[in-house]
């Protein structure tokens, strides 16, 4: 039976994920575990720059049946790191003609993380974010490790710091959120 023709039955959308990292996969996999009637379906990027990874999420929405107009949800979730400002606008082009929205992290995904345990406006520009999260959750952390254990009692405090972060800076399309450091959209995926 087809995903369409189940959810005349039952109703079942799809939440489609696609993560640049390790890290982003382990933590957002732990989405599944809510009661709700979206299944949500998390794939690490084979291509780690922006606009690769919009490629990449249009070719998984084919191959899962993820269709946005019957009400399915499409995230692709990446860093601004390093990545140039061009790749970055291409992607945002991409994924708005796609109807994919884009998560943007400034710098990283790691800032999502550390504002489950406090704010982040006045970091320094070197700040290391690992060693930060590794103080506040009282052993080390590694981009391979599941942390959702540790953090996922303070999803409240980093959803209302990423949202307040969010209104201060008039932080609204992916492209605000590439030019201000500390920022991340995470909270509008929650």
């Amino acid at each position: 039976m087809s995903r369409r023709s189940r959810a005349e039955l039952e109703p079942l959308n799809l939440a489609l994920i696609v993560v640049e990292g390790k890290t982003e996969a382990l933590y957002l996999k732990h989405l599944k575990e809510r009661n709700s009637n979206v299944e949500v379906i998390v794939c690490e990027s084979e291509n780690k720059n922006p606009s690769k990874m919009v490629d990449n999420c249009i070719q998984k929405m084919r191959e899962k049946d993820v269709d946005t107009s019957q009400g399915d949800i499409v995230f692709c979730v990446f860093d601004v790191d390093n990545n140039s400002v061009s790749d970055l606008h291409n992607a945002m082009i991409i994924a708005e003609e796609k109807g994919i929205q884009l998560i943007v992290s400034n710098p990283r995904f790691e800032i999502w993380l550390l504002m489950h345990f406090r704010s982040v406006s006045g970091l320094p520009i070197d700040a290391d974010l690992e060693d930060m999260l590794s103080r506040h959750m009282g052993c080390g952390c590694s981009k391979a490790e599941d942390v959702w254990g540790r953090v996922c009692k303070h999803m409240g405090k980093a959803m209302q710091i990423s949202g307040a972060t969010s209104s201060k800076e008039g932080l609204v399309s992916p492209e605000d959120y590439f030019c201000c450091r500390c920022s991340t959209s995470m909270h509008t995926l929650i």
